[in-house]
């Protein structure tokens, strides 16, 4: 089974928390780096990209997914053109 990058989380932490999410409803699930290494983001901080993806194996892409939308895409909220009512 391989392993594929399903979503780019911002930073390691909420990578780790959308991973753990998935693990709770029995989807095998990491975190994978995006950027520089864990060193350089250590060593130089903000320079470098913390940007992290959530890995599933390939199989469980779609429920991983489901499970996920809500959080990543956020609360849906009508869009009101400004000035006129």
């Amino acid at each position: 089974m391989e392993w594929v990058g399903l979503v780019t989380a911002p930073d390691e932490t909420t990578a780790g928390m959308w991973c753990e999410l998935l693990r709770n409803n029995d989807i095998p699930a990491t975190p994978k780096l995006g950027g520089g290494s864990n060193y350089a983001s250590v060593v130089l901080g903000p320079l470098v990209s913390s940007e992290c993806w959530v890995m599933v194996h390939e199989d469980d892409v779609e429920r991983a997914a489901a499970i996920l939308r809500p959080i990543v895409e956020g609360p849906r909220r009508p869009h009101r053109p400004r000035g006129r009512r």
